[in-house]
């Protein structure tokens, strides 16, 4: 993404992970990131990113986690 907004650079690193991995959990990414995003900003990426049609997004209730499913 070349946008300038604040999220666009986290979207971006967000977005490759979930590419190279294929699946990743929500808890994986913010592990990933540390320290480069919180959980409000990975919501507002999520959107974002389900939003392009390029992820999935399962809640899992058992383990209070989300998937993410790169969809291209």
């Amino acid at each position: 993404g070349m946008g300038k907004s604040d999220i666009a650079e986290v979207t971006d690193k967000v977005l490759e992970i979930i590419m190279a991995k294929k699946e990743v959990k929500r808890s994986e990414i913010l592990r990933f990131l540390y320290g480069d995003i919180d959980i409000w900003t990975l919501e507002q990426v999520e959107k974002v990113l389900y939003g392009m049609k390029v992820i999935d997004v399962n809640h899992l209730i058992e383990e209070k986690d989300t998937l993410y499913k790169y969809t291209g």
